[in-house]
């Protein structure tokens, strides 16, 4: 038994055989086949690139697969109604297409060596810090003994109150 495809096999002069797999006749949801390729679908699906889809409206956002709607990534723009794949991103600058997945992944940004990341963004860490923490920019010691280093991670010159016609002298090494 050949199973639902019917096969028609050709006898070609040289006595060689040909096998002709496009099916003769059509299988559910298609109704009507045109030189093997489906043509029209039971009333309940769609026509699309001769093959049948169930027709399902799903809700916004959502799209078909497996017999019920699905939630399309947030972070997608467009999407493909039956696989849910992106087909661009809602901020082109900071999402990226994963031809894999098909969903919407985060641009990583990297920083220069004096900058911190928030939010997808640079800024630059203070000149007064020595050291820093590298996720909040906050000093974790001053450039120099001429420097205090604060409670809210900034540093501040330390000012001396010098006597008349004195000045206080600062070398940045």
């Amino acid at each position: 038994m050949l199973g639902k495809i019917q096969l028609t096999i050709i006898l070609v002069l040289i006595g060689s055989f040909v096998v002709n797999t496009q099916p003769t006749k059509p299988n559910f949801p298609c109704i009507e086949l045109v030189n093997g390729l489906c043509s029209k679908c039971y009333p309940t699906h769609t026509l699309q690139q001769s093959r049948c889809f169930i027709s399902v409206d799903c809700p916004p956002r959502k799209f078909f697969r497996y017999g019920r709607c699905l939630d399309v990534s947030p972070t997608c723009g467009d999407f493909d109604y039956y696989t849910g794949f992106c087909r661009n991103c809602i901020n082109n600058h900071s999402y990226v297409i994963n031809n894999l997945t098909g969903n919407c992944d985060r641009v990583q940004v990297t920083c220069g060596p004096r900058q911190y990341n928030i939010n997808q963004t640079c800024f630059n860490v203070s000149v007064t810090c020595g050291n820093f923490d590298v996720n909040s920019g906050r000093c974790i010691d001053c450039i120099s003994n001429l420097y205090q280093l604060n409670t809210d991670g900034t540093c501040t010159l330390i000012i001396l109150n010098c006597a008349f016609g004195q000045y206080q002298n600062i070398k940045m090494a």
